[in-house]
């Protein structure tokens, strides 16, 4: 008799024990689906933020900013050229976000784009100098700046992981 209510007692407890379990996965997918769905409305934004299109409406809006620049800078660019700009840098400043948030992880970026996003926040970095000295502001485009910092930081460390894995100058 005292083992049959031992064995009752004991399934008690697993079932309570597998109900526990459920609860746990079902709570950690339920914040994975929520980062997801979290980040999916940030690229449905985000996609429109970093068309050419939106910002040579806004740039065209702004038009005499734009001439502040090239005198500031002493550019020869052209206004289409100022709006490639300012949605390259959207699309920067996007996937920085991404990288701040924990959306992506920046041995991703590491492995598909470092040497982009480098050499053309290095390039651009006229212009955001100029939008932080008239805005008198650092957080102009705050992300751009931190996902190039952390990309920068990474990147040489992230290659020397790859070395035994290319080929050599003499085709080994």
């Amino acid at each position: 008799m005292v083992d049959l209510v031992f064995l009752q007692s004991v399934s008690y407890i697993a079932a309570a024990v597998g109900v526990c379990i459920a609860a746990i996965y079902y709570v950690l997918n339920l914040r994975t689906a929520i980062k997801t769905r979290e980040a999916q409305l940030f690229m449905q934004v985000f996609d429109r933020f970093r068309e050419q299109d939106f910002w040579e409406g806004i740039n065209e809006t702004r038009k005499a900013e734009f001439d502040e620049f090239l005198e500031w800078t002493q550019s020869k660019m052209s206004f289409d050229e100022f709006n490639k700009l300012n949605s390259i840098s959207a699309y920067f400043e996007g996937v920085g976000v991404l990288l701040k948030r924990g959306y992506i992880d920046v041995g991703l970026i590491n492995d598909f784009m470092p040497i982009t996003i480098i050499s053309y926040f290095e390039n651009i970095k006229p212009y955001i100098q100029w939008r932080i000295d008239r805005s008198g502001s650092t957080y102009r485009w705050k992300n751009y700046q931190y996902l190039y910092r952390v990309v920068k930081d990474t990147h040489e460390r992230r290659l020397k992981s790859y070395d035994k894995y290319l080929m050599t100058q003499n085709g080994e």
